[in-house]
């Protein structure tokens, strides 16, 4: 606070405090806490907000269908660093099909909580669970074809090369769906 004072030149309030009387002191320092607080909120708002800086890729996924067996999502991906990745015109060419038994439910938390007013609440908590995406490659539970815009590959479970940003992708699904209990409609992913 030292450093804050200094820089908007106002004497600190403790000297004012040796001059109140009792009578009036717990006003008179009601009074200024709120011109000291009023300082400290001037003094936040001149200086620059940082936001953490964007890696600059990411990517999206749309559910274009879904059936009693299966989802199909189409996905696109982009790299503001790689000219040739930058995706500009947003274009969804790679496809992931997720078969319905991969969506499993979070662990649900039940507890009963008294209220202040006296009352008693169920409190229910979702828990997300991890999903293990390999084997369900493995097993051909889950596609994934790559889109034109990826960069960076890795090696699947069966040795073939898939896109990272759809693994990504993959996880956010799951993650909503435990979450809100329903498939998600939209997936982003921004780093």
């Amino acid at each position: 606070m030292a450093g804050r004072a200094a820089e908007i030149c106002i004497p600190p309030p403790v000297t004012r405090k040796k001059h109140i009387k009792k009578k009036n002191k717990t006003s008179a320092v009601l009074i200024l806490f709120l011109v000291e607080l009023s300082f400290t909120i001037k003094s936040i708002k001149t200086k620059k907000e940082e936001c953490p800086m964007s890696m600059g890729y990411g990517g999206y996924a749309h559910l274009i269908s879904e059936d009693s067996a299966s989802v199909l999502y189409e996905y696109g991906a982009f790299n503001w660093n790689i000219p040739r990745c930058k995706n500009s015109d947003n274009v969804c060419d790679g496809s992931i099909t997720i078969d319905k038994d991969c969506f499993i439910e979070p662990e649900i938390h039940q507890k009963i909580k008294k209220m202040p007013s006296g009352r008693k609440r169920l409190i229910i908590k979702r828990i997300p669970r991890d999903v293990d995406i390999a084997p369900k490659l493995k097993a051909g539970k889950i596609a994934i074809e790559n889109c034109s815009h990826c960069w960076h590959l890795g090696t699947g479970p069966n040795d073939e090369k898939i896109d990272m940003m759809a693994f990504r992708l993959l996880y956010k699904i799951f993650q909503e769906y435990q979450e809100s209990g329903e498939v998600p409609k939209k997936v982003s992913i921004f780093c």
